[in-house]
């Protein structure tokens, strides 16, 4: 492996970890990015380290967790005294660029990376982006340079989903023909709380996630088939996840910016042939969305970035080493509340009171044992290990005591 290898972020957005065909869905048809997990290392415990657009992508882009970056919903913007990726790498050995969607409020992404495709609509931009990608790609093996590359892509979809009441499905003479194919609702769905309105149209909404989650699937084809069958293999590792899931009507919910495990839970796949071992499902590590940043760094061979403290390295698990790792992850809200998951349980922390899972028993989330005397002492550990999170992390002082959300708890809908 060359000592600075080519780094290719590749992210979408609102992207659910059980989506996708790899990972057990029946209604996907996910090729590329099946493609792309039996050929590297994917973590089945990946968590958004804050499931809202702008928090997440200011996690990934600074290595820190909301209450210490201070973009906690998709409002606000990131003080310049926190460097990001684009411009620390750039100062240690990489030509950084970035095209698709970036989404880091109070950042212009042109201060920090060279500019390639824009971002809009899915439908439209994320071919746009696949291409761009594949010409900047092909012009890399054309013309190498004596800099390694850091390449980040935003694809969109399937963030265009609409809520429940508007289903694009509905309003085209195809709703008859795909009504038998319809998924069906999740367990968690109370048909007797009618917040999402027709049963029948929340599956429609449902369908047509899915085909947005094909749809991006495609244009993610293109840069994984280019770089696995070039020169470009060998010299670059590469980096899929996205920054959030989605509820797609769990407890009667939709869009993000809940603990729930459809809205916090990820996918993070990461392949570099002859370096990080292939068609590994890694089902022990609980990993956060900010130890993609603390990888990328390692790989670069660049030092961490000021004040990172929860993320961590996952190079020695790509590479079948042994190391010492965490035995929680920790994901925040743009609500306050706070997520401490370990392997088998989930305990949740708000001001709206406290919530825990038995995730082995109730992968679903639908029993909450909060009250269970017999769960007592497994939610007095989980305490202890919230305990230790705020200890390992420096929260921003304006965020000792918490946070809400004014536009609600996903924060401004983007």
């Amino acid at each position: 492996m060359a000592d600075k290898p080519n780094i290719v972020f590749i992210h979408t957005d609102q992207l659910q970890y059980a989506a996708i065909r790899a990972h057990g869905c029946l209604y996907t048809d996910t090729p590329a990015i099946d493609a792309f997990v039996a050929g590297g290392t994917s973590f089945a415990l990946s968590y958004s380290a804050n499931p809202v657009c702008c928090p997440a992508r200011t996690s990934w882009y600074t290595g820190r967790m909301s209450s210490e970056h201070g973009i906690t919903g998709n409002a606000g913007a990131l003080a310049e005294s926190f460097p990001d990726l684009g411009q620390w790498l750039s100062k240690h050995g990489y030509d950084c660029y970035y095209g698709g969607k970036w989404h880091v409020p109070g950042r212009n992404v042109s201060d920090s990376f060279k500019i390639m495709a824009g971002s809009g609509n899915g439908e439209q931009y994320d071919a746009a982006l696949g291409f761009q990608a594949e010409a900047f790609l092909l012009s890399r093996l054309a013309h190498p340079s004596a800099a390694p590359f850091f390449l980040n892509l935003g694809f969109l979809n399937p963030h265009d989903i609409g809520p429940a009441t508007y289903s694009p499905a509905c309003k085209y003479e195809f709703a008859e023909i795909v009504a038998d194919r319809l998924p069906p609702l999740p367990p968690s769905y109370d048909r007797n709380a009618k917040a999402l309105g027709d049963d029948t149209r929340v599956r429609y909404m449902m369908y047509i996630y899915y085909r947005l989650v094909e749809m991006v699937d495609r244009e993610l084809g293109r840069v994984f088939h280019l770089i696995a069958n070039s020169d470009l293999a060998a010299t670059t590792l590469v980096i899929f996840s996205a920054d959030h899931g989605e509820m797609l009507a769990a407890h009667n919910q939709i869009r993000k910016g809940e603990a729930y495990e459809e809205a916090a839970r990820v996918p993070l796949v990461v392949s570099f042939p002859g370096v990080v071992k292939g068609g590994v499902s890694d089902r022990e590590h609980l990993v956060s969305g900010v130890d993609i940043t603390a990888t990328i760094l390692d790989y670069a061979g660049a030092p961490a970035m000021p004040g990172m403290t929860f993320a961590r390295s996952l190079r020695p698990l790509l590479e079948g080493k042994p190391a010492p790792w965490r035995e929680y992850v920790a994901t925040e809200t743009s609500s306050g509340s706070t997520m401490i998951r370990t392997q088998t349980h989930k305990y949740v922390t708000s001001a709206a009171g406290d919530e825990f899972f038995d995730l082995a028993g109730d992968p679903g989330e639908m029993k909450d044992l909060i009250a269970d005397g017999a769960a007592a002492e497994l939610i007095a550990q989980h305490k202890r290990l919230l305990a230790e999170y705020h200890s390992t992390i420096d929260i921003l002082p304006e965020l000792r005591n918490g946070w809400s959300v004014k536009k609600g708890r996903g924060g401004e809908d983007e």
